[in-house]
Order: C-alpha cells, then sequence, then structure tokens
C-alpha cells in the first residue's frame, strides 16, 4: 500500500533547472536542446513514472541522474549531493537485459558484484537471493538462449537489486514483452518495490504501465522536455491494471495532457 509519510521525507533525488542540449547537423555546429528548465525532487523510497512523447528527453534525465551526462546548465542532487559521475548507488536497467551469453543466469546476475570486488561467497549467496525474489532459482545454471524474454528481464532486475542500489532508474524495461508478461512483471516489481523500499524512476512511452505502476505519474513536453504536469496516483497495492478501474480514470487525463505533445512530435516528424 501506499506509504503515507512520503511527503516528510527529504528529498532522494532532485533536478533545479536543467538544461541539456546534443550538437546537430552535418558540421555538428548547431544545437539541439533536448530539456529545458527541467526541475523534478523525488523522496527516499518513491516509485515515479515518467512518459512523454519520443524525443522528449525521457531516457536522457535517466542518463544525467546517472551520471552517464552532465546537464549544460542546472543541478542534479542525490542526497543532498552534487551527481559527478555513475556510482554504486544508482543502477541503471534499460530495455535490453544485456546478458552475456557466455554467462549462466546466476554469473550474470554475480557479474556486477564481481566487478565491485566482492568475494566469491558472498555474492553468491546474493545472487541466489535475488533469484529467488525474482522467482528464478530454479533457472540458476541455465544460459541465456535457455530463456523467455520475461526471464530475460527477470535476470537482469536480479543483476540490478544484488548491487544493492539505493536508486533503480529502468528505462522502458517491459517495451519488448508481450502483453500477458507484462501485465505479470507489473504486480511483481510492484511486490518487490515493497519488500526492498527503492526508489524507483521508471520511463516508459505506455500510459497505462505508467499509472498501474507510481505513485505519481510526470507527463514530458515535447522537445525541449518540461515537466508539463504532474499527476498522483493514491490507490492500494498491488496494483492490477485490468481489475483497478479507478486506474482507467487516472490513464485518460494523463492521455488526454500528453496528446499535444504527442501532436507536436508527429508534426515535426511529417516537416
Amino acid at each position: 500500500m501506499n506509504r503515507p509519510d512520503v511527503e516528510s521525507r527529504a528529498d532522494k533525488i532532485r533536478l533545479e533547472g536543467v538544461h541539456k542540449g546534443f550538437p546537430m547537423g552535418q558540421d555538428r555546429k548547431g544545437r539541439l536542446l533536448a530539456l529545458q528548465n527541467v526541475d523534478i525532487a523525488i523522496k527516499q523510497g518513491e516509485f515515479v513514472c515518467i512518459v512523454g512523447p519520443t524525443g522528449c528527453g525521457k531516457t536522457t534525465i535517466l542518463n544525467i541522474i546517472a551520471g552517464l551526462a552532465k546537464p549544460d546548465r542546472g543541478r542534479v542532487l542525490v542526497d543532498g549531493r552534487e551527481v559527478g559521475g555513475p556510482a554504486p548507488d544508482r543502477v541503471v536497467m534499460f530495455q535490453e537485459a544485456a546478458l552475456f551469453p557466455w554467462l549462466t543466469v546466476i554469473e550474470n546476475v554475480e557479474f556486477g558484484l564481481e566487478m565491485q570486488g566482492v568475494g566469491r561467497a558472498e555474492r553468491r549467496k546474493r545472487a541466489e537471493k535475488h533469484l529467488s525474489l525474482v522467482r528464478l532459482s530454479h533457472f540458476r545454471d541455465s544460459f541465456v538462449h535457455e530463456l523467455s524474454g520475461g526471464m530475460k528481464q527477470r535476470v537482469a532486475l536480479a543483476r540490478a537489486l544484488a548491487m544493492d542500489p539505493d536508486i533503480l532508474l529502468m528505462d522502458e524495461p517491459f517495451a519488448a514483452l508481450d502483453a500477458q508478461t507484462r501485465d505479470r512483471f507489473h504486480l511483481e516489481l510492484q511486490q518487490i518495490w515493497m519488500k526492498t523500499k527503492k526508489t524507483i524512476l521508471f520511463v516508459t512511452h505506455n500510459v497505462s504501465e505508467a499509472v498501474c505502476l507510481g505513485d505519481r505519474v510526470l507527463v514530458l513536453s515535447y522537445r525541449p522536455g518540461r515537466i508539463k504536469k504532474e499527476f498522483t496516483v493514491d490507490r492500494p497495492r498491488p496494483r492490477e491494471y485490468r481489475t483497478t478501474p479507478e486506474l482507467a480514470c487516472i490513464t485518460a487525463m494523463v492521455l488526454d495532457e500528453l496528446r499535444g505533445e504527442v501532436d507536436k512530435a508527429a508534426k515535426e516528424e511529417m516537416g
């Protein structure tokens, strides 16, 4: 269920006046402004989703928080300290599972821990714990080609959680899954979040997914991306979208807010 004390907590993540542009044109002398004056505050343990049209800067926001990119202007703070680069307190989970095919499932989960210098016994213990959390203990010795798409994403999630980050940054991790697998993942991710109390920032094009998962849904405008509107989803967890009619009403409001931005994106693409 939702935690009523969320407003009283300190900000875990804070973006203040963030601008970000990228070189464009054949001579790379032009500048494409991806984000403009973005302000976001996320509390410890919140689950926040970002939606917006293609090209609005959703992934750029994740990369800046992860320390993989730097803002041109503005500040990004984690626990009150300015982000200077990647750190183990922030882990990114991408749309592609990016597993190593020559390693077994449990070896894939252990990989990040090995890179951190965690001893063999300890990393095996943590890998087994998180494989159990995502219900893949029976596949610990399987190889990647033996897994379904949903199972690969479970391994990727176990690998991310085994690193024990404070913040999990998720970039459309379920986009390639079929509808039934995605629905099951929504329920499982909520249950894992309720157990681990991680702070999650989740980027998606799927508005119903965002409403099902998030404490809040942030709508980004088309380029340059700005926070256009915020929606609070104050419904008990775990939620199942198809059996929670109230979520459909919130989804309709988010879609209505998003429609104009999608139209802008389509007009630009059509020249």
